[in-house]
């Protein structure tokens, strides 16, 4: 996924910068954090969740952030994938999954929180490296809707909706 990743940036179809940080593993936000030098709020995991049904989708939320499953749209009692899950939706490995180049097809939901901030570090791809990207980036992918999906929030707006048109909704 991190050549992907290499030839979205070279090819100038996003604008991110790749950190690699050999030797320091990323699995985690945390360990993200620290391998990059900055706090946890500026760490985006990118985590997909699936239902019994085989409905999928994408949450991008802060390392600091946990996620509120009910609030993940168009899914039933979603769960995090599990390794094969991961690996053959998305092609990735955990600690892998960057926040950009994922199939068109999968929703993609980020938390609101994420848009606010002048930029974000998600994965590139492995373990090893990381991608630094403004949020806009990722919120332009085709299928992506804004929404509040913080864990222990009651009210859920969708805010902005690429791709299919526009949404609006409360709750859910």
């Amino acid at each position: 996924m991190i050549n992907k990743i290499r030839k979205l940036i070279e090819s100038g179809q996003i604008k991110g910068e790749i950190l690699e940080h050999p030797g320091q593993d990323g699995l985690t936000s945390e360990q993200a954090a620290l391998a990059h030098g900055v706090n946890l709020d500026q760490i985006v995991k990118t985590l997909l969740f699936v239902d019994k049904k085989g409905n999928k989708a994408v949450v991008i939320i802060q390392g600091d952030k946990r996620v509120g499953s009910k609030k993940i749209s168009g899914l039933k009692k979603p769960k995090i994938a599990n390794f094969e899950e991961l690996k053959e939706v998305l092609g990735c490995e955990p600690g892998g999954v960057p926040p950009v180049g994922l199939p068109e097809e999968i929703l993609k939901l980020v938390d609101e929180a994420v848009v606010d901030l002048n930029f974000v570090i998600g994965s590139a791809g492995d373990r090893f490296s990381g991608l630094k990207l403004k949020p806009d980036i990722i919120t332009s992918q085709p299928n992506t809707q804004v929404l509040d999906l913080k864990e222990g929030q009651d009210n859920c707006k969708i805010l902005i909706t690429r791709g299919a048109g526009v949404a609006k909704r409360n709750g859910l």
